[in-house]
């Protein structure tokens, strides 16, 4: 199967936050193993009670390969196979240690098997799922069960050598069944673990696909869908990829708009673009639209693309009438001049998807539709009106709302005539 960028990326990363984890916990664990080799030396020196022989042992060895773990972390080496050498290395370690008793102490392995010792057996499952890798938490469960098997084979008949004055528990302390129940536990416990290791991956990989998704769509659209939309679309998974879809376009021109930007300052122009625009953007962001060109003077919007809505002829008369509204209040609360607007609408098919290159992309409609809705906003001059729609979205204009029908119209660069509406 090929691997997906993404989840390389994961990989990649979670192997540097691994490496970097070890390489900082393993400088503790060496400050902790050369503690111990040194109390040790200290106590088989000054010959104090009890046998420090063992303990140095351990802790000399447990130290040397802490330090040799320290440095594949720092050259980054972590990863893969060298997982598995850590992890399995590390889980032996108390089996290890359990055998060696058997040429110390008189009861071999069976003296420290049922004490603290063997929970190194649950910390090497728990530091397999760190690697985020199911077969080798499985395979560090199975290591640790049969560990506590072999100690229990080499010095399993000492049990009962070993006293205990509570017979109940010198009866279950023998018991072979413990050691058998004990090692299926551990064993489980590696499939536990690496699952919920994998849940805990594939939920990272979900977080990553979704900022990618996220990322593509505000370079496509910035700033012109809403987080519904957006959302919506990374749900959806679209990959937009050019379709054929069926979408309302709108064309807005400000009228006379040419010779306000040659009587005003470049700085004058700006602000008033700002301000009309920045009501615009939200207006049609408000009507599950996006406004897909800025033309300067006007603004080229979609209904009904990215994401499909089932009354996106409705939502662009009612963005019309907000855009035609908000135009006026504008002017007579004095933020921007006296200014018309002309707005044309037309509903149909269109090829909308990702056009361009690696370094520039946009999200692009084309086809006859948005040729006809430009056309028609043209015609707003010569009918001395505002707003003007075709026969495609009249039957979606809200019951009472006056209009007038032109008859067909024949538009420029079109066959067939269309049946236009001028709106009061």
């Amino acid at each position: 199967m090929k691997e997906s960028p993404n989840q390389h990326t994961l990989d990649q990363l979670l192997t540097d936050e691994v490496n970097k984890a070890v390489q900082k916990g393993s400088r503790y664990l060496i400050i902790l193993g050369v503690i111990g080799i040194s109390f040790s030396l200290i106590g088989i020196v000054m010959n104090w009670l009890g046998d420090f022989l063992l303990p140095f042992l351990v802790s000399l060895v447990g130290t040397v390969f802490i330090g040799v773990v320290h440095l594949m972390a720092r050259r980054r080496m972590l990863g893969a196979r060298a997982n598995y050498f850590v992890v399995i290395t590390f889980a032996l370690i108390p089996t290890i240690f359990f055998l060696s008793t058997h040429f110390f102490y008189p009861y071999g392995a069976m003296t420290f098997v049922h004490g603290g010792f063997t929970y190194v057996y649950f910390f090497a499952i728990i530091l397999s799922g760190s690697f985020f890798d199911f077969r080798l938490s499985v395979t560090t469960g199975l290591v640790c069960a049969l560990g506590l098997l072999v100690c229990y084979i080499w010095d399993g008949d000492k049990l009962m050598e070993i006293q205990i004055p509570d017979n109940v528990l010198q009866s279950d302390f023998a018991q072979p069944e413990i050691f058998y129940l004990r090692a299926g536990f551990i064993a489980l416990m590696g499939p536990a673990v690496g699952g919920l290791s994998i849940i805990a991956k594939r939920l990272m990989r979900r977080l990553m696909d979704e900022e990618e998704k996220r990322t593509e769509i505000q370079r496509l659209f910035g700033q012109q869908v809403s987080k519904e939309v957006v959302e919506e679309l990374i749900s959806k998974g679209e990959e937009f990829r050019s379709k054929k879809c069926h979408v309302t376009v709108m064309f807005m021109d400000i009228r006379d708009f040419t010779k306000f930007a040659d009587a005003n300052t470049p700085e004058e122009v700006a602000s008033f673009q700002t301000t009309v625009f920045s009501e615009l953007v939200d207006i049609v962001r408000k009507h599950q639209g996006i406004v897909n060109q800025m033309l300067g003077d006007g603004i080229m919007a979609i209904f009904g693309a990215p994401v499909e809505t089932p009354n996106h002829q409705r939502d662009s008369l009612l963005a019309s009438f907000e855009i035609l509204e908000t135009i006026e209040l504008l002017g007579k609360s004095g933020k921007i001049p006296q200014i018309r607007a002309g707005i044309g609408l037309h509903s149909g098919l269109v090829v909308a998807g990702n056009v361009g290159n690696k370094i520039r992309q946009q999200y692009s409609i084309t086809g006859t539709t948005v040729n006809m809705a430009a056309r028609i906003e043209q015609l707003n001059k010569p009918f001395a009106s505002e707003l003007l729609i075709s026969e495609t979205v009249f039957p979606y204009l809200p019951e009472g709302m006056p209009s007038e029908s032109l008859g067909k119209v024949e538009l420029r660069g079109i066959e067939e005539p269309i049946e236009i509406f001028k709106l009061k």
